[in-house]
């Protein structure tokens, strides 16, 4: 049961080597209604800092509802590095069974409650029923790709027989109606979160702990003292020792440099975390605005590959999505995606091919030596009667929802996808004749 939180110290921006912008710090009197980073919670009609259970916000995020056997979230089983997620999302069958029997037994016993009694014993029912909370929703201004340092109080959770850790993901909101009286969630960045392992606690009277910093643990109802490391190996560099310090690795992206990691021109800086460099952006981009360059460059060719014959329909409308979205990760998430997919598919295709014209049924030109002269062939696998079948048509629109997404991620791609112009004209030339079948007049 997770209870009781409260946020001690928050701190935007910096590294693991500099120290940010502190907006909240108790030791200084500075508590959360006080800060302007707070004052967004309002706005949502949340408080700074609400709990209860994980399926409380991801269940409000369609993504989660998209494939699942038995329940929702049966496919969140790892987090984004591979750790167990074991636990993190519990089940109505975990709730407090005892306050649900006691309940129970008084609904039953219903002809000595009055309605009014009834109706609250429902009520206390499926609050009873709720598996125990374990999830706290911080609302504030938070902003992209910045970096934040929190550290929290509360009660502890009861942690026998497992190992303790802390699962987090960055979450943004939408109001689902013009009154806002209602509001969504997204989880954002990797849908799998990160799970965070508290850092090394020396027990107290184990043995002797050098540069530490004494802090109340919270693991296990005992307190401990936080172990900062005397030395750190090849490669690495102490960290910033406000949170008690680390050893930070500058490889394989970077060097030690004056005390710091100094990352290659082409990685990721990484803010957090036990690295200072993260991989690199890829295709040779050495920023996030030449990676979205460079992801239009090659998307286009591509286009032009596939006007000239060069590259399949089917392929391109089978692979090409998931191959832009593996790539275009360090700038644009899973919800992103998704959010767009739906806005291009709702609002923005069209179709350009003339009514009855045989580039309808483009697709299978390897083929058409088949065909009648009515444009039907003969499936050599079923052996019935059947048409092609239109990939282009699939394949364009894919492309251009490509160059959409970039769009609306900021790196404007006009090749694939002009704002000015929509509808542009994108399926390529016509044919003079399609499997033996003149063009209409």
């Amino acid at each position: 049961l997770l209870q009781n939180v409260t946020l001690m110290r928050l701190e935007e921006g910096g590294s693991q080597f500099e120290e940010g912008r502190v907006w909240v710090d108790v030791d200084k009197s500075m508590g959360l209604r006080a800060s302007p980073f707070f004052q967004e919670a309002a706005y949502w009609q949340h408080r700074p800092v609400e709990w209860g259970t994980v399926p409380d916000v991801l269940g409000l995020d369609p993504h989660y509802a998209r494939n699942y056997i038995f329940e929702r979230y049966d496919d969140l089983v790892t987090d984004a590095r591979g750790n167990s997620l074991e636990g993190l999302v519990r089940r109505l069958s975990e709730g407090n069974s005892s306050e649900v029997d006691a309940v129970l037994e008084r609904i039953a016993a219903k002809d000595a409650l009055s309605e009014a009694e009834a109706r609250a014993a429902l009520e206390e029912l499926a609050e009873a029923g709720r598996p125990a909370g374990n999830c706290a929703l911080v609302t504030g201004n938070w902003k992209r790709n910045r970096r934040y340092a929190m550290q929290a109080s509360f009660v502890n959770p009861s942690t026998v027989g497992q190992a303790l850790s802390f699962w987090m993901a960055p979450v943004t909101y939408n109001w689902t109606n013009d009154a806002k009286t209602a509001v969504t969630y997204r989880v954002r960045a990797d849908k799998r979160g990160q799970m965070c392992p508290p850092k090394e606690v020396q027990r107290q009277g184990e043995s002797e702990v050098m540069n530490t910093t004494i802090v109340e643990a919270g693991l296990n109802e005992s307190s401990g003292i936080l172990v900062r490391p005397t030395e750190c190996p090849n490669g690495t560099v102490f960290g910033n020792s406000v949170y008690g310090g680390e050893c930070v690795s500058c490889a394989p992206q970077g060097v030690v440099s004056d005390g710091a990691c100094e990352c290659n021109s082409s990685a990721m800086s990484a803010p957090a975390g036990g690295s200072a460099c993260g991989p690199p952006y890829g295709l040779d981009a050495v920023s996030a605005h030449s990676l979205g360059e460079a992801l239009c460059e090659a998307f286009t060719v591509e286009y032009k590959m596939l006007l000239d014959g060069e590259i399949s329909d089917l392929v391109v409308s089978k692979e090409y999505l998931a191959l832009f979205v593996e790539q275009a990760k360090p700038i644009m998430d899973t919800s992103m995606v998704e959010i767009g997919n739906l806005t291009f598919w709702a609002n923005l295709l069209f179709d350009e091919r003339r009514p009855e014209d045989p580039s309808r049924t483009r697709g299978i030109l390897p083929g058409c030596s088949k065909c009648d002269t009515d444009g039907t062939f003969i499936d050599y696998a079923t052996g019935e009667v059947s048409r092609p079948q239109d990939h282009r048509y699939q394949s364009i629109h894919t492309l251009r929802l490509i160059g959409y997404l970039l769009y609306q991620a900021g790196y404007a791609c006009t090749t694939l996808f002009d704002v000015n112009d929509k509808f542009r004209k994108f399926y390529g030339s016509w044919e003079d004749a399609y499997c033996g079948v003149a063009m209409p007049s």
